[in-house]
């Protein structure tokens, strides 16, 4: 979906997929950062996780 509504907003521009899949996996200013405040007990490491793991379900 993402890329979908990507193609239809910025028409005519010329991105590169897979460096912002590369872009949505790179947590290292992040992992520096405290954690914010959450309305559910969640960790870090799952959130990450399952990024990664949709991420990798996207076929270019």
């Amino acid at each position: 979906k993402l890329f979908e509504k990507l193609k239809q907003k910025y028409r005519g521009a010329d991105y590169n997929q897979p460096h912002i899949l590369k872009s949505l996996v790179y947590f290292a200013n992040a992992d520096g950062q405290p954690m914010p405040r959450m309305h559910q007990e969640v960790s870090w490491e799952d959130i990450k996780k399952q990024i990664i793991k949709k991420v990798k379900a996207i076929k270019l």
